[in-house]
C-alpha cells in the first residue's frame, strides 16, 4: 500500500556496502537474491528500472511504512518453481535465481532483473541468448529438459562451489 508506479518493472536493487558492495535484488512474484526482499529499510537507498512503457514515475506515501510491533504481520505465500544458484568461496557468495512460471518468456521481460555488478565480490548471473546478464531470470515451464547458461565474472583463481537450493519448490509432475 502507498506505492504508485508507472513505466517501471517490478524489481528493486540495493547495494549492501557492509558485504563487499554486493547487490541485493528483489523482484515481485519471484523473490530475492543476496538478501533482497520486498521490504526497504528506512533510509535505505535503492534503484528501480524503467520498462520503456511510458514516462516512469514512483510515488510513495506515508502508507508505505510498516506497522508498529503490536500490529499483526500477515505473510504472503512463497513463490514456487524456484531454483536458487549460489557461487561460493569461503564466506563470500553471490546468487542467481531462476523462476519457472507460466507467463514468462525466453527473453527479457518484467519478471526478470538485470545483474548489477558487485563492486568487490565475484559475480554470478544467468545469461540470455542476447548476452544480457540476469540476477533473476523468469522462464517458461521447466519441461523435460532445459539448458540455462550461467555467467561468471570477476572470478580470481581459487576453489569455488556451486550451491543449488529451493529445489523443493519445483513442480516435478510435468505440469509446469
Amino acid at each position: 500500500a502507498g506505492w504508485t508506479k508507472a513505466g517501471l518493472n517490478g524489481t528493486i536493487y540495493m547495494r549492501d556496502n557492509g558485504n563487499g558492495g554486493q547487490v541485493a535484488t528483489y523482484t515481485t512474484g519471484s523473490g530475492g537474491v543476496n538478501g533482497g526482499s520486498s521490504i526497504i529499510a528506512m533510509g535505505q537507498g535503492f534503484w528501480v528500472k524503467a520498462d520503456n512503457s511510458g514516462t516512469p514515475s514512483l510515488i510513495a506515501t506515508e502508507d508505505v511504512k510498516l506497522p508498529g510491533a503490536s500490529a499483526t504481520f500477515f505473510r504472503k505465500s512463497s513463490p514456487t518453481d524456484l531454483l536458487r544458484i549460489a557461487l561460493v568461496q569461503g564466506a563470500r557468495r553471490d546468487e542467481a535465481l531462476i523462476h519457472f512460471r507460466e507467463n514468462a518468456t525466453e527473453t527479457y521481460d518484467k519478471g526478470d532483473a538485470l545483474k548489477l555488478k558487485n563492486s568487490t565480490v565475484f559475480n554470478l548471473s544467468s545469461l540470455l541468448e542476447d548476452e544480457r546478464q540476469l540476477a533473476i531470470n523468469s522462464l517458461p515451464s521447466i519441461g523435460c529438459s532445459r539448458t540455462i547458461k550461467l555467467n561468471l565474472s570477476e572470478v580470481t583463481p581459487g576453489g569455488y562451489s556451486l550451491e543449488f537450493s529451493e529445489l523443493e519448490t519445483l513442480n516435478m509432475d510435468g505440469t509446469s
